[in-house]
């Protein structure tokens, strides 16, 4: 598995498939959910006010972007109650997502690890929770998954993983 690193504007994000995610109880859509929403006219918000799609754990929801951005496919996560979310919460929405990327062929997306939040988690245990998730076995061996952060902790994200295991490749 390959591991990327990427701070910057979604319209210079370019892969196969975006995950962003959103909380049960904040309404409107904050961070890069809000700026998908908004390229797409409101969609997400628009399902959410239909209770079609309400963000519980590991709720997905996918959207075709249809040329409007430089990734094909996107797809909100439910993350639950916002006073619920940590470590072992954002593991369990990653396991979720393990099978979604494999029946979809994926092997190039971005994660948003940079939830608005009131209590921020630190991004480097979110991606250490997202690629020790169970599902993770030798099928994700060719998975490239691009973390996107804080421009404030993209540097500090880069040299923790310069020192890992996991031999990532920075970019961004």
């Amino acid at each position: 598995m390959r591991v990327d690193v990427f701070s910057g504007t979604l319209s210079k994000l370019q892969t196969n498939l975006l995950i962003v995610t959103c909380f049960k109880d904040l309404r409107p859509l904050k961070g890069l959910a809000a700026q998908v929403d908004w390229y797409y006219g409101g969609l997400f918000s628009r399902i959410m006010m239909e209770n079609r799609f309400v963000g519980d754990p590991g709720e997905t929801l996918l959207l075709a972007s249809g040329g409007k951005l430089l990734i094909p496919k996107v797809i909100l996560v439910g993350l639950g109650l916002s006073a619920n979310y940590d470590y072992p919460q954002f593991k369990f929405i990653s396991e979720t997502m393990h099978p979604v990327l494999e029946n979809l062929h994926i092997r190039e997306c971005a994660i948003d690890v940079a939830a608005p939040m009131a209590r921020p988690l630190d991004s480097f245990r979110l991606v250490e929770a997202f690629l020790s998730g169970e599902a993770l076995d030798d099928n994700n061996e060719a998975l490239e998954v691009t973390f996107i952060v804080k421009e404030s902790e993209k540097a500090t994200l880069q040299q923790k993983y310069m020192h890992h295991s996991w031999s990532p490749k920075m970019g961004g």
